[in-house]
């Protein structure tokens, strides 16, 4: 009876063993910014990364060692692989157990930034790297990003592969913007790929990749308005991130002079000891980021060039230069508003802002700011309408001539 029962707890405990483990606060999540408006062209511009700050990744190995690793566990909008800015550790969640850390920041170190609309979902992936290699055929075999998409978010335990996989995707994007769906049904790779729109861009320190996907695409389609962590609703989806970089597309053995060669590694996956990065249990998810305010721009400095800050004036906020206290029309209210706000020409350094004066994004209120809003010619026109119309001259005559109405107000402010 007892040789029975320690065969028993032997077979229990092998069971347990061959299960996959993890912690009910092991998930990471990725959080992605809402209402998005982004043109997929390799320009990082319109992305604002501004707003972005927080690193959320599977893992860090301590001084670039990959065993001596420690997972991480949280929320944030950076999702991280390879070496931090300060060069002293690498983040990863698995490594491929044939690859090698990278050497240092300058060999790879990549961040994944995420936006998204109720059709699309945006990513720019940042990349650092010193040696970018495109000579195989497969995407894959390249220096490559690539993305697993659990659409449905069942965390299944199942790998891709044979049999393939029938709503889970992997798609991959190498450096020359070749982009491949692998592990799915033939007709399934087509749709998916044929809703991809992706640009990529060689920077001086590495290359950047911006993708842009058809929510819509997918046997299920991602959630058009993406819920918080652990949304009762169920609008998250699976994502897992990978980066792939050969320094050996000859097969040669060596990357410069080296025997190491090849850095595969995820960003999610808690394994440290393995690369079973295409199981959906093990991936991080989806989430809503909070939604910006739009009008912040105005001061954080991100909008000094003229046409461009015209251009968000009008598109975005639906107002006009001039516009100080953002109620979508520029009169003799806004003068008001910042004359009583006292920074015309006051000598302090920097210190205004749009509400206060600061028209054109230079942080003072003086006179270039009359001139940005006379240029743009919207004093005493209403309401911006849908489709812009080109200002009558009068509403120069009239900007000038309330403005000259509050210089009496202009010197009591100074006196």
């Amino acid at each position: 009876m007892m040789r029975h029962r320690w065969q028993l707890s032997c077979v229990l405990a092998a069971l347990l063993m061959a299960s996959p483990i993890q912690a009910d606060d092991a998930e990471i999540f990725l959080m992605s910014y809402p209402n998005a408006n982004i043109t997929v062209d390799g320009d990082a511009s319109d992305w604002n990364l501004d707003q972005f700050g927080t690193i959320v990744a599977g893992g860090i190995a301590a001084d670039g060692d990959p065993f001596e690793w420690e997972p991480l566990t949280g929320t944030g909008d950076i999702a991280a692989i390879g070496w931090d800015d300060a060069g002293e550790n690498v983040y990863y969640g698995a490594i491929w157990q044939n690859s090698q850390a990278p050497d240092d920041r300058e060999d790879n170190s990549v961040r994944f930034y995420a936006r998204d609309n109720e059709t699309h979902q945006y990513f720019l992936v940042d990349i650092i790297e010193d040696e970018i290699n495109t000579d195989d055929d497969a995407a894959w075999a390249n220096d490559c990003v690539e993305f697993y998409f659990d659409p449905a978010n069942d965390r299944s335990e199942f790998k891709g592969g044979d049999p393939p996989w029938e709503t889970v995707v992997q798609l991959v994007i190498d450096a020359e913007n070749r982009v491949q769906v692998w592990n799915s049904p033939i007709d399934y790779e087509e749709q998916v790929e044929a809703g991809i729109d992706s640009a990529v861009t060689i920077t001086d320190n590495g290359w950047m990749l911006e993708v842009g996907i058809d929510k819509s695409v997918f046997e299920t389609p991602l959630p058009a308005v993406l819920g918080p962590a652990n949304d009762p609703a169920g609008n998250n989806y699976g994502i897992e991130l990978s980066y792939r970089d050969n320094d050996d597309p000859d097969d040669t053995g060596t990357r410069n002079g080296d025997t190491a060669f090849t850095t595969d590694y995820v960003w999610a996956d808690p394994n440290p000891g393995g690369f079973p990065n295409k199981i959906p249990f093990y991936w991080g998810q989806m989430i809503a980021g909070e939604a910006a305010d739009p009008t912040l721009r105005l001061d954080d400095g991100s909008l000094t060039d003229p046409t461009e800050r015209a251009n968000y004036v009008h598109d975005v906020l639906g107002t006009w230069i001039g516009d100080s206290n953002l109620d979508g029309e520029f009169n003799s209210t806004d003068f008001v508003v910042v004359f009583q706000a006292g920074e015309y020409e006051d000598g302090a350094v920097g210190n205004s802002v749009w509400a206060t004066g600061d028209w054109n994004g230079d942080k003072e209120f003086n006179s270039t700011d009359f001139v940005a809003a006379f240029v743009d010619g919207g004093f005493e026109l209403g309401a911006r309408p849908a489709v812009a119309v080109v200002p009558e001259p009068v509403a120069g005559t009239l900007f000038f001539t309330a403005l000259a109405l509050m210089l009496p107000l202009i010197r009591r402010n100074h006196k």
